[in-house]
């Protein structure tokens, strides 16, 4: 029993069409993600008496836009005063991402800040942030 369906050209056409829509959605949904920035990054760093420690939160605004709130908490001592009290920075930055590298680009500075796929660290310039959520 043959298939009457393919002896119509009008239905040859329509089943070509599907199978080609098919592959066009098949094939263009297997793109490389977008990396998700989005979450609260930690940072610590201690060299000879002094301390830093960096909070990260990002969060995605709209499309590509990301507003990343950054808190430093710090004590650096000198050999003069000895050890100084705790102080304390908040930055807000505005980045967008970049489709062509998957970076985030920040505007004000330029600052390149970029997210590992195996570790899910968050890389700005030669600093690195663990995810913690």
């Amino acid at each position: 029993m043959e298939m009457m369906v393919f002896k119509q050209p009008g239905l040859r056409l329509l089943w070509a069409g599907f199978a080609l829509m098919f592959w066009v959605l098949a094939i263009g949904g297997c793109g490389t993600p977008a990396p998700r920035f989005a979450g609260t990054y930690v940072s610590k760093v201690e060299s000879a008496g002094n301390e830093v420690y960096d909070t990260l939160r990002v969060e995605k605004v709209s499309g590509g836009v990301y507003l990343l709130h950054r808190s430093s908490r710090f004590r650096i001592e000198s050999e003069e005063v000895g050890a100084r009290e705790w102080k304390l920075e908040r930055e807000e930055w505005t980045a967008d991402l970049s489709e062509a590298t998957g970076l985030l680009i920040e505007r004000r500075h330029g600052r390149r800040i970029s997210l590992d796929k195996e570790s899910g660290d968050l890389r700005v310039a030669s600093r690195r942030y663990k995810k913690i959520k």
